[in-house]
Order: C-alpha cells, then structure tokens, then sequence
C-alpha cells in the first residue's frame, strides 16, 4: 500500500488483484494489460508467486519485480525465468524510479536495491539509504478496501514506525538491519501529531472501523506512548489493537492503554523455556516478565494473546 501511494502521487496507475485462482490473474492481465507487475513475496509462499509470475510470462509482456523478506534475504530468486527485477529492501523510492524509467524509455539498470536481468547478465545494484518515513504519504488503502470483501470487515492497519531495534534471531529485521548497516537509522519512529492525522481520515472514511496499531514495539519508547494514548483517547477513541514487549510494559502503560479503547493486545514470548528464549532466540525475556505483564492485563481487563513457535532446536513435543 505505502509503494502504490508513492506511484499513484508519482503519476502512475496502481491495482491490486487478490485471489487464489489462477484464472482471476489471467483475466486481469487481459483487462489491464499492465506494463510491470509486482509480488510481495514471502519465504514458502514464494513457490506460489513464481508460479503466477510464469502465467504472467505467458500472459503478456509485463515486467515482474519480486519485492519483500524473501527475495530480500535471497535475492538469487532473479535467476527463476519468471522473475525479471528484484527488489531488496524498501521499495518506494526504487520502484518509482523504475517506473519512470520504464515510461520514458530510459535505462533502468542502475537504479539502487534493484537486481537486473538483461539476457544472462545480472546488474546488482547497492543499496540506498533508508527512506525518511515522514516523507512517504500515507497509504493506498483503497488498493484493497475499495473492492476485496476480505478486507471490509478487518481493522485498519496504521503504521506507526519502521522495523525494530531488537536483534531476535528468528526475525528477518535483524537481517534487514545487516543489510542496511551503515546507510542511515534503521529504527524509524513517526510524530505522534502525523499518525493522528492520518487517524482522524480513517476515522471519517471508515467510521466505526477498529485499528491495528502496526509498529513492532508499540510501548517501547514511553514519551512517545503515553503522548499517542493521550491523544488517541481524547481524538479517535476507536477500537485498536497492538503488539506490545512484554519486558517493557508497566501498569501505568495497561491504565492508559484500557483508558484509549485497545481492545485487546499481544505479545511473544515465543517458548515457555526461558534457555531456548534466551540462547536461541536471543529474546531477553524472562518467565517472571511473562508472567508479570499477564497480570496486569487481566487486573486491568485488557484482553491478550501471545505468541509461541513449536519445534524449536533443543525442543521436544
């Protein structure tokens, strides 16, 4: 949604076909013959995206860019016939580039975080630095909510920062966080005044909708927390939920996360073992921690739900 905001601002026309049909991405290529189509690809499910991809191939004469975790971390994908263009790491900025490029007839093999295939040859091109997120419009939410009935009924995602300062071993962010080292602040956090900006259009737009509070680490910096709460509860005052750390949470954060309307939260302890949390996945969270945070929640009323893996290394069932 943020890449098609920035394309839509940058003059090009943006859609989104979701489906799992094979037959629902033909008849969209025949009805919007689209020069360049994109996947957000994730590890596992990229099986099913180079299969689209390769009816895209023999469909029509678009473009396929492979963008997101996978073809981040393994940017070898660019090898499968389908896939023509990978995009590593954040998108906006190097997928409008190529847009353009591609509108005006101009090479397009340099553009940074993009893989290039040109016949045998593959351009990998570096990195550029992290986009400041105050600088990207908020997202095409129409995308989707205007035409998937999925969507109609889900909460509003509202992003409020970018990745996460924590190393977890199972995460891709501490590998993302390798991959930009060096080319500016990784952990991105917006204004408090941005965001409820960005909340009241969803409020007049979608009323009654709930929120899904999007950061990583929701009550990790205080000031920031409790000045959005305090502003949440007194502008929007809508349903939300979030994603919080449970070695950070306190009761005044529980009072004023029930006093704003968070319908429920969660957090990830990841494995009842307190070794394996901490030698495997380098997640510096106690069972006393755990513990902690849940009674608070249920002292308050605040509904949660945590997170587990099943079969870690070390682990039996």
């Amino acid at each position: 949604m943020s890449i098609s905001a920035v394309l839509k601002i940058g003059g090009h026309s943006c859609n989104a076909v979701i489906s799992n049909e094979k037959e629902a991405f033909i008849k969209a290529l025949n009805k919007l013959k689209p020069e360049m189509v994109g996947f957000s690809c994730l590890t596992g499910n990229h099986k099913w995206d180079l299969e689209i991809a390769g009816l895209v191939k023999e469909n029509s004469d678009a473009i396929t860019v492979f963008g997101g975790p996978h073809p981040t971390i393994y940017p070898e994908i660019i090898e499968n016939n389908s896939v023509d263009i990978v995009c590593r790491g954040e998108g906006e900025t190097a997928m409008l580039e190529l847009a353009r490029a591609i509108d005006e007839g101009q090479d397009y093999r340099k553009i940074k975080n993009l893989y290039i295939k040109d016949g045998k040859e593959v351009y990998k091109n570096e990195m550029r630095n992290l986009v400041d997120i105050e600088t990207l419009p908020w997202y095409d939410r129409g995308l989707y909510r205007d035409d998937a009935d999925y969507f109609q009924n889900k909460p509003i995602v509202v992003q409020t920062d970018r990745y996460c300062p924590n190393k977890c071993s199972f995460c891709l962010i501490s590998v993302f966080s390798e991959t930009y080292k060096g080319l500016g602040k990784f952990y991105r956090v917006r204004a408090v005044d941005s965001v409820i900006r960005e909340l009241r259009e969803i409020k007049i737009k979608y009323p009654g909708r709930p929120i899904h509070i999007g950061a990583e680490s929701f009550n990790l910096n205080q000031r920031w927390f409790f000045e959005f709460l305090d502003k949440y509860s007194k502008e929007i005052k809508l349903p939300f939920i979030c994603l919080v750390v449970a070695d950070r949470l306190t009761e005044e954060q529980v009072i004023a996360l029930k006093k704003a309307n968070c319908e429920y939260l969660s957090f990830s302890p990841e494995t009842g073992n307190e070794a394996l949390r901490k030698t495997v996945l380098n997640k510096n969270l106690t069972n006393e921690q755990i513990y902690r945070a849940g009674e608070l929640l249920h002292k308050h009323g605040v509904k949660f739900m945590i997170g587990s893996m099943l079969g870690l290394p070390g682990e039996t069932l």
